[in-house]
């Protein structure tokens, strides 16, 4: 929501005005979550990661999510299985990371080309994404600022993305 936001203070594209994004906890709560909120409302899935799919198929045999609203960030990045996070640039997630942990992580120190938070696990041990995103939004300012183009241009398309899937 504060990205897209921050998109349209840049006159970039911006969410649709009706449009809410609703954390379901993962992909294997979302059939649940779709029977809470009923058939009325029009609904957009975003999965990311490497999220189990048996569920959602599920759900789009039964009737009750059209395949076409199920969106996964892989296809925004270049990354394998890609989570949010991974819609930054390795640079600027550890840099929030850093923030967070008062770490001095460099891209450098890391290893492989999958997930970021998979890659500083690996060298730094399990930390909580929620804590680098906290961070994030508390110094939103100074973290908007510092994302590139092309992270500016990656979070757009997921949000062009997710309005086209809307009616």
């Amino acid at each position: 929501t504060m990205l897209s936001q921050h998109l349209g203070s840049l006159g970039r594209t911006t969410l649709l005005d009706d449009c809410r994004l609703l954390p379901a906890g993962g992909a294997s709560n979302i059939p649940t979550f779709i029977a809470l909120l009923g058939t009325k409302l029009d609904v957009v899935v975003l999965l990311d990661g490497n999220s189990p799919r048996q569920r959602i198929e599920s759900t789009i045999a039964q009737g009750r999510l059209d395949a076409v609203k199920i969106l996964d960030l892989a296809s925004f990045s270049t990354v394998k299985d890609a989570d949010i996070e991974d819609l930054f640039t390795p640079g600027e997630y550890v840099s929030i990371y850093n923030g967070t942990y008062k770490s001095s992580l460099k891209v450098s120190d890391l290893s492989g080309t999958d997930r970021i938070t998979k890659r500083i696990a690996r060298h730094s041990g399990d930390f909580i994404h929620g804590e680098v995103s906290a961070h994030f939004l508390r110094h939103l300012d100074a973290s908007l600022k510092a994302l590139s183009g092309g992270t500016v241009t990656r979070f757009e398309d997921v949000i062009k993305a997710i309005n086209a899937a809307l009616p």
